[in-house]
């Protein structure tokens, strides 16, 4: 019995291991994966832009600048409320607002 025992925890223990380091070796090939995209874009970036003109590169750095503005007026932390939400005195309650950068 005490042999079943060892036998059962020793598999266990292997079992643990194996899970281990399938856990890991998933995580390397997923940095993996990343740096070589990574890699790939910045190919794909210096192959697009190498031959612009001053006047196409800041006709794209204008473009990226409205969409990085536009990514910053729709952040994640927007968390809408139900229309029977009610404040203190059973009134409706609004969350506070963001200034827009338009203000």
């Amino acid at each position: 019995m005490k042999l079943f025992a060892e036998l059962i925890d020793g598999s266990r223990k292997i079992a643990e291991q194996n899970a281990f380091a399938a856990e890991e070796k998933n995580c390397r090939h997923e940095e993996w994966v990343k740096q070589i995209q990574e890699e790939t874009d910045d190919m794909n970036m210096q192959r697009n832009t190498s031959d612009y003109t001053s006047m196409n590169k800041a006709y794209f750095d204008r473009k990226r600048r409205e969409i990085m503005t536009r990514q910053q007026l729709f952040t994640s932390d927007y968390t809408p409320t139900m229309a029977d939400d009610e404040g203190p005195e059973g009134e409706p309650s609004d969350p506070p607002r963001k200034p827009s950068p338009i203000e």
